[in-house]
């Protein structure tokens, strides 16, 4: 039987089709931090290691994960169980559409996490660079492909907060810097109006396509102080793009 491994800020979780089988909670903001890191490196996190454990002791052999090099690793740690990359994958994709509900079953809100570590991220990112800075001048590209990286995770992390209000918003607005752009000009979901929509530059089909998601989406309500949190950090994270061009 095939399970799929997926991840967000919370932990790592195993899914049978749309039901949770398992998961492993990452722990503080500052843990969360240290084990995207690791993620990024390709590495699995101890979390990892102990969910695929308990999932082989109860009998499973096969799982699927987003990340080729993480998949291979486990593979290499996990001898005669199977583990394959598949992007998008079907449960890195059921984590993103339902992550709030599924958040509910560790007893952490999601909108909380995604803030407090986006937070944390910020100022390990900076922590970092201003000490590469001090100790050596970076080449212009590997500066650029750094950027390029936090800049990518944190419009990611951006969107899966967002989309706890506008969740189909997701999947119509590839681009980072038009989901940010929109995002940051519009606000509320009730404001993705076909005229406003076209106002900003947008196809009039594509306007009306958004416009029609955002009345009958099946999103959250969203508080307004957490609205300007994000909207803040949007303009942030247009400053960056800016800067990057």
């Amino acid at each position: 039987m095939e399970l799929q491994l997926a991840e967000n800020v919370l932990g790592v979780f195993a899914l049978e089709g749309e039901r949770v089988v398992a998961f492993r909670v990452f722990g503080s903001p500052s843990e969360a931090v240290e084990r995207i890191s690791t993620l990024r490196r390709g590495e699995p996190t101890p979390e990892h290691l102990q969910l695929v454990e308990e999932l082989v002791g109860k009998g499973y052999r096969e799982f699927v994960l987003e990340e080729e090099e993480l998949a291979r690793k486990l593979g290499s740690l996990f001898p005669g169980i199977l583990f394959r990359a598949e992007f998008p994958g079907k449960g890195g994709e059921e984590l993103r559409r339902r992550g709030g509900e599924i958040a509910s079953i560790c007893g952490i809100p999601l909108s909380e996490r995604v803030r407090e570590v986006s937070l944390e991220l910020a100022r390990k990112e900076v922590g970092e660079k201003m000490a590469e800075r001090d100790r050596c001048v970076i080449g212009a590209s590997k500066m650029l492909e750094e950027l390029d990286r936090t800049l990518n995770l944190l419009a990611n992390l951006l969107r899966e907060w967002y989309s706890l209000h506008f969740p189909e918003l997701d999947e119509l607005v590839a681009d980072h810097e038009e989901y940010v752009r929109l995002l940051v000009l519009l606000g509320k979901r009730e404001e993705f109006t076909e005229e406003k929509l076209v106002g900003l530059g947008l196809p009039p089909e594509r306007a009306k396509k958004i416009a029609s998601s955002a009345r009958n989406s099946l999103g959250a309500e969203v508080g307004r102080e957490d609205l300007e949190v994000m909207k803040e950090g949007g303009r942030k994270i247009l400053e960056l793009l800016s800067l990057r061009k």
